[in-house]
């Protein structure tokens, strides 16, 4: 089954991981527009050494506890407004 669209999917990948795993050409025939969504790592504290970016929310949340929350929703994604697009 083949959808079509006039809107873009926004691909839940990193670009790198996008070229290499998704055909692009399936979604251009479908007039499927194709948009990787590069997720940006929150800074936050870390006990030991520089920041490592990329680390699972356990690290987040073993480093900061309770502050964890408020540091991923000031970072969250506003998939609403990538919609719009």
């Amino acid at each position: 089954m083949i959808i079509t669209t006039s809107r873009p999917y926004f691909a839940p990948y990193p670009e790198f991981f996008f070229k290499a795993h998704l055909d692009s050409d399936l979604f251009k025939k479908a007039g499927i527009e194709l948009r990787p969504v590069n997720p940006h790592s929150p800074v936050y504290p870390q006990l030991w050494g520089n920041f490592i970016p990329d680390l699972t929310a356990f690290d987040l949340l073993f480093n900061c506890g309770p502050k964890a929350r408020d540091i991923l929703l000031v970072n969250k994604c506003d998939f609403d407004n990538l919609a719009k697009l």
